[in-house]
């Protein structure tokens, strides 16, 4: 008994979807976090960006006012541009302070104190008045200009950057949200192929247990593994096979005893009606010998039905198990004929055999109880049918089944007696004797039809003799 077999059927059918149902749902969880995280890096990715880029603007924007500033105020020398160039100083000396707070980009960090550190001596060299001092004011200035140019570009490869590794990450989140998918949608079908195959193992154990009972296979014990309440099920279905062959061995035995029964009394009978009829205690009268012949008709009337109970008591011994076995449709109905070839001969019917498919094609059957049926069919047409008579005996192999039929010259069954033609006690006209009982030939035919899983009917004949057809799957 493995883990599984704990639990009945119901509890692990639920389990297994609730485990299904738990992994697609973390699935989709990871996949939504997946998603929050890379939407949320790249807001700020594109936040650093816009914040850096702007900074670097502005920065931009005050060194050209703080060079128009030293420019103007080197012209004028007035104290009001001297004013507005220090404060431009001191706005453009705040945003270095601010990008250099910010991380993201730390190659720019020593461009912003050289910046400063030239900006400073920019100042200091604005009240000389040497020639030599404007060179190098006008120098600064474009050491100024050069190191914005080059924080500029830096920036720029910064921003490009951030979004290239923006971009990987989004192809690494996609490629690993991917993986998780088709690793929780690999992992829920297995769980559900795992618990499918667990579950449906025992209903095919189930399917075929009971098709052993359903063709007579009792003797093969019943077994079904798997869940507890499966398990259950095998043993009732088990106990059923074990009470059925019970019952086949005590119908059996009473048949057997009843046959035996009747038999004893029957030679007993005969006996005494041939002592009687040789006279062997004695002359008869006429009207004594007028009982006796009476006594010899019933009699020879009770021997054949007597008859007929035993041949239906071996009958319903041979519909216990079905055994297939290949045969050539041609040699199946050739074998069917030959099994009553005698009585054929003895009453002077033709059989014509009408195979509708090739001779050589093949069918697998249980041989024995197919030939049993045809058999019955036969017997019925021999009785019911006059001398010279035709009876036509046909087969077709069809996708899935075999189609037999026997169609006879007799009067045929009126359409209000076709519901009991199946029934044992069921008796026809025959022209060679007052009835004949052919409603139990007719029962054994239905039973091994039903018994092969197959089906009898009788069809119309337009008056002309009785049409019976049988269907039987093909395997």
């Amino acid at each position: 008994m493995n883990f599984f077999d704990r639990f009945s059927f119901r509890q692990i059918l639920v389990t297994g979807f609730g485990v299904v149902i738990l992994l697609l749902v973390s699935a989709i969880l990871q996949s939504w976090s997946l998603l929050e995280h890379l939407t949320e890096q790249s807001l700020q990715g594109g936040a650093q960006i816009v914040r850096f880029s702007a900074s670097l603007q502005t920065l931009d924007e005050r060194n050209v006012d703080l060079e128009r500033s030293v420019r103007q105020y080197l012209l004028v020398r007035q104290d009001n541009y001297r004013r507005a160039l220090e404060a431009n100083y001191q706005q453009a000396l705040a945003l270095t302070e601010q990008l250099e707070k910010q991380p993201e980009v730390p190659e720019i960090h020593s461009l912003l104190k050289e910046w400063r550190a030239i900006s400073l001596s920019l100042l200091g060299s604005l009240d000389s008045s040497d020639a030599d001092n404007s060179v190098s004011i006008g120098n600064m200035l474009s050491s100024m200009s050069d190191l914005q140019n080059r924080m500029r570009q830096i920036g720029q490869q910064w921003a490009e950057n951030k979004n290239l590794r923006v971009t990987q990450d989004l192809a690494n989140y996609q490629m690993q949200l991917r993986l998780q998918l088709a690793l929780s949608t690999l992992s829920a079908l297995f769980v559900a192929l795992l618990i499918s195959w667990y579950l449906i193992r025992s209903v095919q154990q189930t399917k075929t247990a009971i098709a052993l009972l359903s063709d007579g296979r009792f003797h093969e014990a019943i077994q079904i593994d798997g869940s507890s309440d499966m398990r259950q099920i095998g043993a009732h279905l088990d106990l059923l096979r074990q009470r059925l062959v019970e019952k086949n061995k005590s119908q059996e035995a009473v048949l057997c005893y009843a046959e035996q029964e009747i038999r004893l009394p029957l030679a007993a009978v005969q006996n005494g009606i041939s002592l009687l009829s040789e006279e062997v205690s004695g002359k008869l009268t006429e009207d004594q010998r007028a009982i006796v012949n009476i006594l010899d008709t019933n009699f020879t009337f009770l021997q054949r039905h007597a008859e007929i109970l035993a041949d239906l008591t071996q009958k319903i011994c041979n519909m216990t198990e079905i055994q297939c076995q290949p045969i050539k449709l041609g040699e199946l109905m050739r074998l069917a004929v030959e099994s009553r070839s005698d009585a054929v001969r003895e009453s002077g019917v033709d059989i014509h055999v009408d195979l509708r498919s090739e001779e050589q094609e093949e069918v697998r059957t249980d041989v024995g109880k197919v030939l049993l049926m045809l058999g019955a069919l036969l017997d019925n047409a021999l009785d019911v049918s006059s001398a010279a008579a035709d009876v036509i005996l046909a087969a077709e192999l069809q996708a899935d089944s075999l189609v037999l039929e026997c169609h006879d010259q007799g009067e045929g069954i009126a359409q209000d007696e076709a519901a009991r033609a199946f029934e044992l006690s069921y008796r026809k006209a025959s022209p060679k004797q007052t009835e004949v009982k052919i409603g139990h030939r007719l029962f054994v035919a239905k039973e091994l039809a039903l018994r092969m899983w197959g089906s009898i009917q009788l069809l119309p004949s337009d008056g002309t003799g009785t049409h019976v057809r049988i269907v039987i799957p093909r395997q």
